[in-house]
């Protein structure tokens, strides 16, 4: 790796989330709405960079390994705070499908992303980003550090690559499905995955989510989560931006990976 930087992304907040986990190993229109009986969406302030999601591709049900009893049963569906979205934000596009991995070496996880509005029904055709780092901690696209303290600002894009990125729009039931690897950390801060939701070319969450302890414990004694680094990682309540601001990921296991699923609400 070669010389870097680091980031440290100040993001509060997370909604209704609900995730599991398991072992190891045609366009269609933003936003399916009907007047009649869904209220318009609103957004409440600047959530980041928005993108140009035409033609991004609809996640596909055929390839899903996720079930709708995979979100729960809970019939309340309180709106998802946004939060800033850090340094490391990039616009992918859907050119990647589902398959975010890029060959990158990692334990598997399959992350699949419900998005519903406040009465609980599903939004088909939302926008959803996902990003995260690999299992170093590093960010693709950009040639910085995990172990050196970033605070602020923007970090300029100095890579091509684009693993662990990805950008689907709802299926029917509202769900985007990813599959990915289990992030590492980088100094600082407890581990997360990143997401994002658009309608059309607007942004209405921006947030990010943490991994339950105990799996995080079991991945990080796995080869490449375990060299040394020189530097403590965070646990999740020790992180200074997120004690009490943000949920952790139920997790499961499906098909013989892991399973992430979380609940989104818009309104």
């Amino acid at each position: 790796m070669s010389k870097p930087i680091d980031r440290r992304t100040a993001l509060a907040g997370l909604g209704s989330t609900s995730l599991f986990l398991g072992a190891s190993s045609m366009f269609q229109p933003a936003f399916a709405q009907s007047a009649a009986d869904r209220p318009q969406l609103t957004q409440t302030r600047d959530l980041g960079k928005s993108c140009d999601n035409v033609g991004v591709p609809v996640s596909s049900v055929a390839k899903r390994i996720s079930t709708v009893q995979d979100f729960g049963t809970s019939n309340s569906c309180s709106l998802t705070p946004e939060a800033v979205e850090g340094p490391y934000f990039i616009c992918v596009g859907g050119n990647k499908g589902k398959d975010l991995t890029g060959g990158l070496p990692g334990q598997p996880l399959t992350v699949a992303l419900r998005v519903r509005d406040q009465f609980c029904t599903p939004i088909p055709g939302a926008i959803v980003d996902i990003w995260s780092c690999d299992a170093g901690g590093v960010y693709s696209g950009f040639d910085a550090n995990p172990d050196e303290e970033y605070r602020g600002g923007v970090v300029p894009i100095s890579l091509p690559s684009r693993d662990l990125r990805g950008t689907l729009a709802t299926d029917p039931d509202g769900i985007a499905e990813f599959d990915t690897i289990y992030p590492g950390f980088y100094a600082g801060r407890a581990i997360h995955l990143h997401f994002k939701v658009h309608v059309g070319n607007q942004i209405y969450v921006t947030s990010q989510a943490l991994f339950p302890e105990q799996m995080n414990a079991r991945v990080l004694a796995m080869p490449l989560y375990d060299g040394p680094r020189g530097t403590k990682r965070l646990l999740n309540s020790e992180d200074p931006d997120f004690i009490g601001d943000i949920g952790e990921f139920l997790l499961n296991e499906r098909a013989g990976t892991m399973l992430a699923t979380i609940n989104l609400t818009l309104t």
